[in-house]
């Protein structure tokens, strides 16, 4: 018997086990982030013009750097984990531009992000004197 190997099949299987090693890493990360933040309890109301106050820095520079992108970026802070792990992880952060909007990224369990949403939209009010007031939020009920 003979066995013959392309440099094609051979390149494909190594772009394989690369993919699959990344995706391990990932999901590694996402099991480390999840103990370094924690879990928020439910009900969890997310203001709209959150505090970076006890939060987790995403490290675009460092360790998190595969998860910069789907944190939308290099000053995302992560407040914490919803505790419902079963099929996916979801994590509550904020961004920070010129005002700090919560928003809700998910994965999957391999660790591919599903989706990345605002929790809550600009709702404010500029008086006169450049005043600004904000009451906006969203709940996360435990269901």
């Amino acid at each position: 018997m003979v066995l013959l190997a392309s440099s094609s099949s051979i390149k494909d299987t190594e772009e394989i086990t690369r993919a699959s090693r990344q995706d391990d890493s990932k999901k590694n990360l996402l099991h480390d982030l999840i103990n370094e933040v924690g879990f928020v309890s439910l009900p969890y109301k997310a203001l709209f013009n959150a505090s970076t106050n006890g939060t987790y820095r995403i490290q675009c520079w460092g360790k998190d750097s595969t998860l910069c992108a789907d944190f939308r970026g290099t000053a995302s802070f992560v407040i914490g984990a919803l505790p419902d792990t079963s099929s996916f992880y979801s994590f509550i952060f904020i961004t920070i531009s010129a005002i700090s909007k919560p928003n809700l990224v998910t994965f999957d369990k391999q660790g591919k992000r599903i989706s990345c949403e605002p929790l809550t939209e600009e709702n404010s009010v500029i008086y006169a004197g450049e005043i600004l007031e904000c009451e906006e939020y969203a709940v996360i009920d435990a269901n």
